[in-house]
């Protein structure tokens, strides 16, 4: 391992020297990148699914059963705070047969379930199944 004293472009561990600047080319930006479904799909690929979304604020979600929903690109995101006052993310789908558990933007559970309209399955605000209409018909879970 080499030392740091002998290695004089590092301060402390800090690089003292600039790294070298990207090539950006310079192409202009035409109006098509903000109107191609092209470049929104890749954009979506590339950026959007690769960093942190702002959700909404931890206040908003007061108490437990308290939930937001957020549309992120083509995605809806539930976040929900759990009896445990831990905050959770998930899909805004029913696993069932993927129809949305909620439709308004923000409330608070009334029976402390999300409940899909389709068919009935309950969901607890920690994610959990909590019932199935016909249960014996799913047997693999």
């Amino acid at each position: 391992m080499t030392d740091i004293a002998e290695r004089p472009e590092l301060h402390g561990g800090i690089p003292r020297t600039k790294e070298p600047e990207p090539v950006l080319g310079n192409r202009p930006i035409t109006g098509e990148r903000y109107s191609s479904r092209e470049f929104a799909a890749l954009e979506w690929e590339k950026v959007w699914t690769k960093v942190w979304q702002i959700a909404g604020r931890a206040d908003q979600l007061a108490g437990a059963g308290d939930y937001l929903t957020v549309q992120i690109g083509s995605e809806s995101i539930l976040i929900a705070k759990g009896d445990d006052q831990r905050i959770r993310a998930f899909y805004n789908v029913c696993q069932h047969r993927g129809n949305r558990l909620v439709l308004a933007e923000r409330g608070s559970l009334a029976n402390g379930q999300f409940q899909c309209a389709y068919h009935g399955w309950r969901f607890a605000s920690d994610g959990e199944l909590k019932w199935v209409y016909c249960e014996e018909d799913f047997p693999q879970g």
